[in-house]
């Protein structure tokens, strides 16, 4: 429960992280992974739009990946976080419960 807590905050609060997984995403998909990126993205490439790209690029994708990834996260990641510190918190509560019926139960 404190890792969960403390990965949510340092993803939260160093936005090195994004791009650190953003690039380690792009590395470690397939090409068709990376297909399906590029086209929801409507990008090409990673860094630039010839660097490691799953062609055929888009139509009209002018842009690299990077950037547009980083975006998508960094939008999401507000709820992504809620999320994992909603969890937190009924982790916490159940403990808690738990303890006081294990006491009362004595």
């Amino acid at each position: 429960m404190i890792a969960l807590l403390v990965l949510g905050i340092v993803g939260f609060t160093n936005p090195d992280v994004i791009y650190e997984y953003a690039s380690s995403a792009w590395n470690s998909s397939n090409e068709t992974t990376i297909h399906t990126i590029q086209e929801k993205l409507n990008c090409c490439g990673f860094n630039t739009t010839t660097d490691r790209p799953a062609l055929p690029c888009p139509e009209n994708a002018t842009e690299p990946c990077q950037a547009a990834m980083v975006d998508f996260l960094t939008d999401n990641l507000k709820i992504l976080a809620g999320v994992g510190f909603t969890i937190v918190a009924l982790m916490l509560f159940a403990i808690i419960f738990a303890i006081i019926v294990a006491c009362k139960g004595v």
